[in-house]
């Protein structure tokens, strides 16, 4: 059953860097959407303080407005695992944001690819987040024009039933949650990251002046 990713970007964020959060649908027509807002332009912040935040919701767009994103674009997903996508949201609500280790197009790709989209950019090849979301696939759609999420018919009638149409999910602090595969210390993909990064560090490192 081929489901809905989405990415989205808030161009200005991060000092005009860009900033990035995730969606993606589940089998029942609902979505979850979230991302690691770090408000405060920090270049570490703990759990407690990085303003993350996650909910199901029958309408990821208009969520993803109240944190003022500016576009999205929309990835179909033939094997979708939002199961695996949920384990990897709470462990990221446990990780700390760092600006060139754990910032939010890691916490975007990390859920994304536990989703099944398994061609994304990697973050360390593509550290721009408004880079990052321009060299996804399919055209952006801005959130304030036409919407480009047609609902399928259970989200429909969902819609005109007497219940919340969000809710609003708390991460336990309380329990160890592991990692996905690819970021698991020792494994093969985890070294690939971390190679990368330490040569876009490298990189980083020679492009500033010394005077």
């Amino acid at each position: 059953m081929t489901l809905r990713a989405m990415v989205f970007v808030r161009y200005e964020g991060a000092f005009h860097l860009g900033h990035v959060g995730w969606a993606f649908e589940y089998r029942t027509g609902w979505f979850n959407a979230g991302s690691v807002e770090n408000v405060h332009g920090l270049p570490e912040a703990t759990p407690k303080d990085m303003d993350f935040w996650t909910k199901d919701t029958l309408d990821p767009v208009s969520a993803m407005a109240q944190w003022h994103y500016d576009a999205y674009k929309v990835l179909p997903v033939e094997h979708p695992a939002p199961r695996a996508a949920r384990r990897v949201i709470a462990w990221i609500g446990q990780q700390p944001y760092i600006f060139l280790q754990r910032n939010c197009v890691d916490d975007a790709y990390d859920v994304l690819r536990a989703y099944g989209l398994i061609d994304l950019a990697l973050p360390s090849k593509t550290l721009i987040p408004n880079l990052w979301f321009a060299a996804l696939p399919g055209p952006a759609h801005q959130l304030d024009g036409e919407p480009a999420l047609v609902q399928n018919g259970l989200r429909r009638v969902w819609r005109v039933l007497p219940f919340a149409h969000e809710r609003t999910l708390h991460i336990a602090t309380n329990i160890s949650v592991p990692p996905p595969p690819w970021r698991a210390e020792g494994n093969a993909a985890q070294r690939f990251l971390q190679a990368a990064l330490d040569e876009l560090k490298l990189k980083a490192e020679n492009e500033i002046p010394t005077s």
